[in-house]
């Protein structure tokens, strides 16, 4: 059980360096340059760096705590803010001790990419990823939403390959339950307007607090 929850995490951060998010992430660094933008290029090609050099140092570890994972997903967003462009708001509850309470590695990062790729992206208009971080009773609720197309929109094609990072969190949050780690769950709210239209989804993960 262990072994096999060893080998879902080591999945996890190997989804983050597949060729697909590195082709993407080369080809705008790219463009940047031939577009003659240094600056801009050069801002990007530094924000890469530290997300791969994060998504590696993560690779032997087990836990990290909620300002590392939040200090990763801070990296990543703006990163793909030179891509999307989206607002992102980070707001944690101040009751947290979010340098000493730990949670498992990456994940809530393909989540946000969920959001940003898929929800973001395709919408028109004003673009808004919130991450929200709050204490619960013996436990810490974070809260991932999007303004975006949402799930059930007809811009919104996601493929088998896209769930794969879903899939992923959904299988690390059942091994662990599994483990004498109860208290982990995932919860997706499909959100509408007020004609009944999609409009932008909310995941919630529930993290037991080991303190």
């Amino acid at each position: 059980m262990l072994h096999r929850l060893t080998s879902l995490e080591h999945k996890a951060i190997k989804a983050q360096l597949n060729p697909h998010f590195l082709f993407n992430c080369l080809n705008s660094i790219q463009n940047l340059i031939e577009t003659n933008k240094q600056k801009e290029a050069n801002d990007y090609l530094l924000l890469f760096a530290k997300i791969i050099r994060r998504i590696l140092q993560f690779s032997d570890k087990e836990e990290v705590s909620i300002h590392e994972e939040l200090e990763t997903l801070k990296i990543y967003t703006d990163l793909e803010k030179m891509r999307f462009h989206f607002n992102a708001i980070i707001d944690i509850d101040p009751a947290i001790d979010q340098y000493n309470t730990m949670i498992p590695p990456l994940l809530l990062q393909p989540l946000v990419e969920n959001a940003i790729i898929h929800g973001l992206h395709p919408k028109e208009g004003e673009k808004t990823l919130r991450i929200e971080v709050q204490s619960r009773q013996h436990s810490i609720l974070f809260r991932i939403s999007d303004n975006g197309v949402g799930r059930g929109s007809q811009e919104n094609e996601i493929t088998d390959k896209d769930k794969r990072g879903l899939d992923i969190v959904n299988s690390r949050i059942e091994i662990m339950n599994k483990c004498d780690l109860n208290g982990y769950s995932i919860n997706l709210i499909d959100e509408v307007n007020k004609e009944g239209k999609p409009e932008g989804t909310t995941v919630e993960i529930l993290v037991p607090d080991e303190k």
